[in-house]
């Protein structure tokens, strides 16, 4: 499964950040991030996110809540065209709120490739 990298971090940038909550916070090494600051991050970065391919996928839900544990690769074109590759293992934490899932928490650990 491809995940479509340019509707999540594109060009539809204010329709992934309506499904965040107003306190979500990302984790990944050295870092702890706002949903404001992730934004921002997301407004000024150069780099492109090329693809986003799912290899596993473990979802369990709790009542109104859900953690999706993902081992994931990415690759990302750099401004001057180099191609980086990255293998990943986000757990993400969602909540319900008036029938809708809204992304809680995101917690990004590196795999070895």
């Amino acid at each position: 499964m491809l995940v479509d990298t340019d509707g999540i971090l594109g060009t539809h940038r204010d329709a992934y950040a309506s499904r965040l909550t107003d306190d979500y916070v990302r984790i990944l090494p050295g870092k702890i991030q706002s949903k404001e600051e992730v934004l921002n991050e997301f407004r000024k970065s150069n780099t492109k996110t090329i693809s986003m391919v799912p290899e596993q996928m473990d979802v369990r839900i709790y009542g109104d809540t859900a953690i999706m544990i993902i081992q994931l690769r990415s690759r990302e074109q750099t401004p001057d065209g180099h191609t980086i590759d990255h293998r990943g293992c986000p757990a993400k934490v969602f909540v319900r709120r008036s029938g809708r899932w809204f992304l809680a928490q995101l917690t990004g650990s590196p795999l070895e490739q």
